[in-house]
């Protein structure tokens, strides 16, 4: 969750920065003279959305396989016990 979470924040902050003049200037002149970089903030965005959610998804995955082993783990032991 920390890398795919640092991206998603490096993401975010890159399309906000890019997005703020963008958004000055369309407030003062009810234009957007700079359409592809709108564009490139916008999938910036979506892209910072998707990393994040790949992470949340990695670090469930990985917690439920660590609860699996530990289940496992448990159950030989009382095998073990059981057998001795």
């Amino acid at each position: 969750m920390g890398f795919f979470g640092a991206i998603a924040i490096l993401l975010g902050i890159i399309a906000l920065i890019n997005f703020v003049p963008v958004m000055k200037i369309y407030l003062e002149t009810g234009l957007v003279p700079k359409f592809p970089t709108l564009i490139v903030c916008g999938f910036m965005v979506v892209t910072a959305v998707h990393s994040f959610f790949a992470g949340l998804m990695l670090q469930t995955m990985m917690q439920k396989n660590r609860q699996d082993f530990e289940m496992e783990l448990q159950r030989v032991y009382e095998q073990k016990k059981r057998l001795l």
